[in-house]
């Protein structure tokens, strides 16, 4: 590679763990571990935050803040197996610490045969290779995955890896696990809330200032010359989440590649900000679709304040007037606890009691642009699968001239989901054409209301 290639190369790495020279900041995060595994000698560490925070990255730093002498480190990551059997689980994770003891591993078939041979036999051997005040520290990435069992993903793992992982803590006194989960542990099963309470718990949040500045800075150092002014937007955009960081410093070197500018000021921020929205989508639309339907509408309705307001805080009257001036309604999505759970999830802060704000502005724009609240208005129709198949049933036994069944099928299909814009208005004609016009001309205005804040947002952007 040459001297000008080395030089193009991008300095920054948004979305795959970083670790080297290209890790930044986290020395709080070091020593909270240090102190649990170290001092304390907790058997399990619950390693915790949003996606994307940079949890991955620091598993791949750790060795070098624990002592080499304590500890022989094995990182094993769970969403590989997703959908795999608890034997082959056990079978994967006995091959990644023979690689790292240089052991042969035992044959697949003892763990299929045997379901207890990895915590008796296995787990011995492996200890008798271990020197005398070192311990076996397993680190398990995405291990909230295996919550994904119910809806079949993982089959045996859930109950019965957390049930063995259990009995390893309680009983293994030389194996230690870290366990990295998502940040919302309070919507966990049960039996993965068990687990977790047996270990000290440490959430991975925002770097702090003077880290985001490093982020920002010193990978490009040589190259890019930033201004305060730039600097300072860049913080105000990620509030120092390191993949948004990463995201938009990685768009402002490509543009000065690009353009073959080598100073950065507010008009190359703006420039990168709007392509990190396109450039940033996958990782945008993974945070989005992990949240719940009361979540969504919940940041929808907040960054449509914004964006009429022009200013950061909004208020729970605010979102409540926005929601029925949309004439939105939940059904069993728990909108009065989306702000707490949001809150406690970093999507949202609450500085003042009752105001809320983003706590990534990227997030917001990206909200924003991609997920106005009549979009999401939209989404709200198909949340409820069983109002949809009544909808459904309603127009085939409408078509067929069957009115007081097709009435009996829109009233269910409303009830399950009262945005249901179509079951409404088929429900009105329905009525109509039976005769009840009373009833019918009720069911008409509801339908005209439910379109009317359907149809708001798509006026708005064809006059805009």
């Amino acid at each position: 590679m040459t001297e000008r290639q080395d030089v193009l190369r991008n300095p920054y790495t948004a979305g795959r763990p970083v670790f080297g020279d290209r890790f930044f900041g986290r020395d709080q995060i070091f020593q909270n571990l240090h102190k649990a595994l170290v001092t304390s000698q907790q058997r399990l560490v619950v390693l915790h935050g949003q996606r994307r925070i940079g949890k991955s990255s620091i598993l791949k730093e750790l060795p070098d803040h624990l002592p080499a002498s304590n500890f022989v480190i094995v990182n094993f990551d769970l969403q590989f197996y997703a959908g795999e059997s608890l034997a082959k689980v056990l079978f994967a994770l006995a091959q990644s610490i023979c690689q790292v003891l240089r052991l042969v591993a035992p044959d697949r078939a003892i763990f299929e045969e045997n379901e207890l041979f990895f915590q008796t036999r296995f787990l011995d051997a492996v200890e008798q290779r271990l020197a005398p005040n070192q311990q076996l520290l397993i680190l398990i990435d995405e291990f909230d995955i295996i919550r994904e069992t119910e809806k079949e993903r993982i089959p045996v793992a859930s109950r019965e890896f957390t049930a063995l992982l259990q009995g390893l803590i309680n009983s293994e006194k030389r194996v230690s696990f870290i366990l990295v989960a998502g940040s919302n542990l309070g919507a966990l099963p049960g039996h993965l809330q068990s687990v977790f309470r047996l270990g000290a718990a440490v959430e991975v949040t925002f770097l702090g200032i003077a880290e985001a500045r490093h982020l920002i800075v010193k990978p490009a150092k040589d190259i890019l010359a930033y201004s305060e002014e730039a600097i300072q937007k860049i913080i105000n955009l990620t509030n120092g989440h390191p993949y948004f960081t990463q995201l938009l410093c990685q768009e402002i070197f490509s543009r000065a590649i690009f353009t073959g500018r080598r100073s950065v000021d507010l008009a190359e921020v703006e420039a990168a900000t709007k392509q990190s929205l396109v450039s940033g989508m996958g990782a945008f639309s993974w945070i989005w679709n992990e949240l719940g339907l009361a979540e969504r509408v919940y940041l929808s309705a907040i960054a449509s304040v914004i964006a009429r307001k022009n200013s950061p805080l909004v208020s729970d009257q605010e979102i409540q007037k926005i929601l029925e001036e949309y004439n939105i309604r939940l059904v069993g999505a728990e909108l009065p606890n989306a702000a707490k759970d949001l809150v406690g999830r970093k999507f949202l802060e609450t500085s003042i009691p009752h105001q809320h704000q983003f706590t990534v502005e990227l997030i917001r724009l990206w909200i924003e642009k991609e997920h106005p609240l009549d979009s999401t208005k939209q989404d709200i129709e198909n949340v409820n699968p069983m109002a949809q198949a009544r909808y459904e049933e309603g127009r085939k036994v409408h078509s067929a001239g069957e009115l007081a069944r097709a009435i009996d099928h829109y009233q269910a299909a409303v009830r399950g989901n009262p945005n249901h814009a179509r079951a409404q208005i088929g429900l009105a004609q329905a009525l109509y054409e039976k005769g009840e016009w009373e009833r019918a001309v009720a069911e008409f205005e509801r339908a005209y209301y439910l379109e009317l804040s359907r149809t708001r947002g798509d006026v708005q952007k064809s006059t805009e």
